[in-house]
C-alpha cells in the first residue's frame, strides 16, 4: 500500500504533485530496515559507536539471503543491518579527511570531522540551474547558526518524531497544511 497519490505524467511516468523527495522516502535510499537503526547524532563518539553497531549486527532477512550463492558468487558483502557504514542514509553525515584505504568511521575516530555532508537537499525544479545563489547563501547561514546555537540532546521520542516528519514531508511536502509533530504539539508545515 503506497502513501503516494500518483498521477500520470505521461504513458511511462507517474508523479505525486505533493511529493518533494522520493529519494528521502522509503522508495529512495532510506529503506524500512534503516528505520530500526538508532544512530545517534548527539556526539561524534555516539555516532561512531551506534553506526559501528549497525555494521556489526546480524540482520535475519539478510542472513536468509546468504553472503554467497551455492556456486560461490557473491550475493552481498555480509549479512549485517548495514554492510558498510556508507549505506547509512541520513539528512547529514559527518565526513573525515580522505585517506587511501581507510574506512569512514576509522577516519572519524582518528582525525575527527573534516566536513558535514548535507544529503537532504534536492535540486529546485523551478530554478533553471537547480539552485539559486540566495538559497545557497541562506543554507550556509542556517548551517552556521546550527553549529553555534545551543542545542539539547535529541531524545529517542524526538528522533522518532523527526523521522516520521521527514517521511511525511518526502511524500507530501508541498502541502502547506501538512500536520507535523513537535515536542510542543502538532504544527503545520506552513507555520
Amino acid at each position: 500500500d503506497s502513501p503516494l497519490n500518483t498521477t500520470p505524467w505521461n504513458a511511462d511516468t507517474l508523479y505525486d504533485p505533493l511529493a518533494t523527495s522520493l529519494r528521502m522516502s522509503d522508495y529512495g535510499y532510506r529503506n524500512k530496515n534503516q528505520q530500526k537503526l538508532r544512530i545517534s547524532q548527539n556526539s561524534l563518539d555516539e555516532y561512531i559507536q551506534t553506526l559501528t553497531c549497525a555494521t556489526e549486527t546480524l540482520d535475519p532477512d539478510y542472513r536468509r539471503i546468504g553472503v554467497r550463492s551455492a556456486d560461490g558468487e557473491w550475493l552481498q558483502l555480509n549479512n549485517h543491518v548495514l554492510q558498510i557504514e556508507n549505506e547509512y542514509y541520513s539528512i547529514a553525515r559527518p565526513k573525515p579527511a580522505k585517506r587511501p584505504g581507510q574506512r569512514p568511521l576509522a577516519g572519524l575516530r582518528q582525525g575527527g570531522i573534516e566536513y558535514l555532508e548535507i544529503r537532504i537537499l534536492d535540486v529546485d525544479p523551478f530554478h533553471p540551474v537547480g539552485v539559486a545563489p540566495e538559497t545557497l547563501a541562506w543554507i550556509e547561514t542556517f548551517l552556521w547558526w546550527c553549529l553555534t546555537a545551543k542545542s539539547p540532546l535529541l531524545e529517542e521520542t524526538e528522533r522518532f518524531m523527526k523521522e516520521a516528519n521527514l517521511r511525511l514531508v518526502a511524500y507530501e511536502g508541498r502541502n502547506t497544511h501538512l500536520p507535523l509533530q513537535s515536542p510542543s504539539g502538532q504544527k503545520s508545515l506552513g507555520a
